[in-house]
């Protein structure tokens, strides 16, 4: 096992991805809304649209359920 490997865990990835795209797209929503760019605020700042927590969950729901099946203890959980 190699401590490399995490990056192969296709659920695990999921959920970053969807974390990552939510942050970024709140810059986007931030400048437009705000009309000036602060990165460090809207990037690391807690809460606002689109919710990067709701996105990495869905994400991470989505990858258990296509990985394991839909009808699996993974997707349950």
């Amino acid at each position: 096992m190699n401590v490399l490997d995490i990056f192969l865990n296709f659920p695990l990835m999921c959920a970053v991805v969807g974390w990552l795209a939510a942050q970024i797209i709140k810059i986007f929503t931030g400048i437009f809304r705000l009309q000036k760019f602060t990165f460090t605020t809207l990037m690391f700042g807690t809460g606002g649209m689109p919710s990067s927590h709701s996105a990495s969950v869905t994400a991470l729901a989505i990858s258990c359920g296509l990985c394991y099946g839909f009808d699996s203890g993974f997707f349950a959980i």
